[in-house]
């Protein structure tokens, strides 16, 4: 496996995303004396569960690039705007999911935010990211026009 290819922003996303993984399908969301419930659960089972499928996909997505060398050049969006919008359509989701219900809120929930915000940010530092080569005799940098 080669890890010269992980950027800065990938490693964010991807530990992100790992964890929330972790907390949308096993922490508490919600909680009633002793009775808790993960994201994927009720109140609002199908935004968690949304959530963690555009989570997956977004892990998918930087496995095959990175490690499993796919390009993924014919995308008409460059992959790292592409994987910015899908990170912010997670933590968009888990904003409605807690604005439906936002009564007896578990440490999971607060968490999945925190990490949602967290695979976002990782997401900016890699998206002027893309599958393509750079441009012969610009050292892979954009001309500037001064």
């Amino acid at each position: 496996m080669d890890t010269s290819r992980v950027t800065l922003g990938d490693k964010v996303t991807a530990g992100a995303a790992g964890l929330l993984l972790i907390d949308l399908c096993f922490l508490p969301w919600h909680q009633v004396y002793s009775f808790s419930s993960t994201a994927t659960e009720a109140p609002g089972g199908w935004w968690g569960t949304l959530a963690a499928l555009v989570t997956l996909g977004i892990l998918v997505v930087l496995f095959l690039r990175r490690f499993a060398g796919v390009d993924l050049s014919w995308s008409p969006v460059p992959i790292g705007r592409a994987n910015l919008a899908a990170s912010a359509t997670v933590l968009a989701l888990l904003v409605f999911k807690l604005a439906l219900d936002p009564d007896l809120l578990g440490f999971g929930a607060w968490a999945g935010i925190l990490l949602a915000a967290t695979m976002v940010a990782g997401a900016v530092l890699g998206r002027d990211e893309t599958d393509e080569a750079p441009p012969v005799g610009s050292g892979g940098r954009e001309p500037t026009p001064f």
